[in-house]
């Protein structure tokens, strides 16, 4: 793998689709770092005391700084970085030969303003549909503009890009509450809507490819397991179905 001469420590959770963006965007870029996950239910609190106080969220990211500092004690030269749609962009920078994102200039701003959609629109409308505030239906809309902003085949901007890292964990996530069943939307007669739609609606077929064509990608296969974070999403909503 490819090595960068500052030592590089990620902070999080394996089950997290923000975490997994920052893993999929080191793994395709051969970077060496330090992962260090815990429990996202039972957060330490060192984690909110000396790494992340200003956010106290993951995924975190410390870049620098002395080599032997532990983990939950971050050296004062270090810097801090969090928010993943920004750490995506600092490993970009790092990582200039990996191509992250597109040398056209055109193609890089398609690819931030893909982003900023994905940042802005899936984190609300999915929260609203697995916890019952709504039908899913704002989701799908997303995701159907989302859709249509692909190319016809390949990736968001044509060739991979740290778009498709930012936007493909919410759709792995998003598949995971319906293969397994996971959230409120599961009580209600409305909630096959989405399941329906998602997986055999020709409403999505474009989005089922683009998914597929992630699967048989290496740095993927590499960091995704499904099996675990379902089990982890059921569990985390089991006191409350």
């Amino acid at each position: 793998m490819a090595s960068h001469p500052q030592r590089t420590v990620l902070y999080g959770a394996p089950t997290s689709p923000y975490v997994l963006r920052v893993r999929l965007a080191l793994q395709e870029a051969g970077a060496t770092y330090d992962p260090v996950y815990f429990d996202l239910d039972e957060k330490p609190s060192w984690f909110v005391e000396a790494v992340n106080p200003i956010t106290g969220k993951v995924p975190a990211l410390i870049y620098g700084g002395a080599a032997d500092a532990p983990p939950e004690k971050p050296s004062a030269d270090s810097v801090l970085l969090y928010e993943s749609l920004v750490i995506l962009e600092f490993i970009a920078d790092l990582f200039p030969d990996a191509g992250l994102l597109p040398a056209d200039p055109v193609q890089r701003a398609k690819a931030r303003l893909f982003m900023s959609i994905v940042g802005e629109k899936i984190p609300s409308d999915n929260d609203l549909w697995i916890t019952n505030e709504e039908d899913g239906s704002r989701l799908l809309q997303t995701l159907e503009t989302l859709q249509g902003m692909l190319p016809d085949e390949g990736f968001v901007v044509g060739e991979w890009s740290i778009a498709d890292a930012a936007f493909v964990p919410s759709l792995l996530f998003v598949n995971v509450f319906v293969k397994g069943g996971v959230g409120y939307w599961v009580k209600m007669k409305h909630g096959e809507k989405v399941k329906a739609e998602l997986e055999s609606s020709p409403r999505f077929a474009r989005l089922r490819r683009y998914v597929d064509d992630w699967k048989k990608r290496p740095s993927l296969k590499a960091v995704w397991d499904e099996d675990i974070v379902i089990q982890k999403w059921l569990k985390r909503f089991a006191k409350n179905l």
